[in-house]
Parts: C-alpha cells; structure tokens; sequence
C-alpha cells in the first residue's frame, strides 16, 4: 500500500522545526525509526508525518503501524489526540 500524507491532517499538527528536527533526523539516521508511523486504512498517515519524510530522506525503512476507523469516525481528530497524549 503506497503511504501518503493529507495535507488538511499534516496542517493541523504542530510540526517541529529546529533543533528538536535535528535532533530527530539524527537519532533517526543513527537508529532507524523507532516509533512506528501510523497509516490509515485508505494509507494516509495519522502520526508519523515528520518522522516518515526524515526516514525517506534517508531512504531508511519505515515502520508501519495499519489502523482501520469505523464510518463516520473523524481522522482528524484522532491524529490530534495521538500528538496531544504524545506531547502531553
């Protein structure tokens, strides 16, 4: 299944920058991707976006973690939760 990123979920989350992107990008280069990037049932990504673009930069592998969402469910919303439990 071919990943791909919704720009309207990608927008909505804070996305890092900086030193903390450099810090992520390097860990990632040196250990691979830790956290698997979560991808939904159609393959748009629901947490992950920063380090999937890293991993492919890199053209290291990518862990995936597939989740499917009952009709009506609002991905959007879950993508916020996973980053505000996350970032706490």
């Amino acid at each position: 299944m071919e990943i791909k990123i919704d720009p309207k979920i990608e927008k909505l989350l804070p996305p890092l920058e900086g030193e903390e992107y450099e810090q992520l990008a390097e860990d990632i280069a040196q250990r691979g991707v830790q956290v698997p990037i979560v991808v939904d049932q159609d393959g748009y990504i629901i947490d992950g976006h920063t380090r999937y673009r890293i991993a492919t930069g890199l053209r290291i592998e990518v862990l995936v973690c597939f989740t499917t969402f009952l009709a009506g469910t609002k991905v959007t919303f879950c993508s916020l939760i996973v980053q505000e439990t996350r970032l706490g």
